[in-house]
């Protein structure tokens, strides 16, 4: 495929921020290959609302879980969508999806070939993930 569109979000945080992902990012996505979640969806439905736009992947975060003290956090169950974390390889690229990645800055005792490895078991060329509700690219 030449010039894969890949959407990317994380920390959608429904049903606690709302019953739905807001439109814009729905019409945001639309035409895009491939949505990446970087976890903090807490409900599964949140991938099959994004699943019908294009193929989804998911990085469980530490919301995805049961919380039984939030109604709000009903853990994402098992599903072949949902990872701690995903490696795949886009237009020869390989891309890491993982909701929490330390930057090498936050863990200096680790090179990154070791957080690669810990998180990965494998270099990537891209870490997509989530976590940190601050949107950035380094």
């Amino acid at each position: 495929m030449v010039n894969m569109r890949i959407g990317v979000v994380s920390d959608t945080h429904i049903p606690e921020t709302g019953p739905d992902v807001p439109s814009q990012v729905y019409a945001a996505f639309q035409g895009v290959d491939m949505i990446l979640h970087a976890g903090g969806m807490h409900i599964i439905s949140v991938l099959d609302w994004f699943g019908s736009i294009a193929p989804v992947l998911g990085a469980r975060g530490n919301g995805d879980y049961p919380t039984r003290s939030n109604r709000h956090r009903p853990g994402v169950p098992e599903d072949s969508r949902v990872k701690e974390s995903h490696v795949f390889i886009a237009e020869g690229v390989s891309i890491g999806l993982i909701h929490g990645f330390p930057l090498p800055e936050e863990v200096p005792w680790r090179t990154t070939e070791e957080l690669f490895q810990m998180y990965f078991g494998q270099a990537v060329d891209i870490v997509v993930c989530g976590d940190t509700h601050v949107p950035r690219i380094d």
